[in-house]
C-alpha cells in the first residue's frame, strides 16, 4: 500500500490475517465500520463444512478447495488495528 493511503475497510473486502504456524486465513469483512470505528470479519475455513454458506475453488483467489464462512468464530476488529496491519505487512489485502 503506497505511503500515506490508509486502508478503509469495507462490507464485502477480504484479508489475509496471519494464523499461528499455518500461515495465513482468508477473512471477510462483514459489516461496514459502525460509529465506534469497527467492523465484524468472519473467517474461511477449509475443514468441517456448515452448510450456512459453503464455498468452492475459485470463489476467492486464495480459495483453493470446497471452504465454508466460520460464522463461530467471527470477530470484532477495529478500523485502526486493521490499518496499522495493513500497512505494517501483517494483514494482505
Amino acid at each position: 500500500m503506497p505511503v500515506g493511503t490508509l486502508y478503509q475497510p469495507f462490507e464485502g473486502g477480504t484479508l489475509l490475517i496471519p494464523s499461528g504456524p499455518i500461515g495465513h486465513h482468508l477473512f471477510v469483512v462483514a459489516t461496514r465500520p459502525c460509529l465506534e470505528q469497527n467492523v465484524a470479519l468472519v473467517n474461511i475455513a477449509g475443514r468441517t463444512p456448515d452448510p450456512t454458506c459453503i464455498l468452492q475453488a475459485g470463489d476467492h483467489e486464495f480459495i483453493k478447495k470446497p471452504s465454508w464462512v466460520y460464522y463461530r468464530r467471527a470477530r470484532i476488529e477495529s478500523v485502526a488495528a486493521l490499518r496499522l496491519g495493513v500497512s505494517c505487512g501483517d494483514y494482505i489485502l
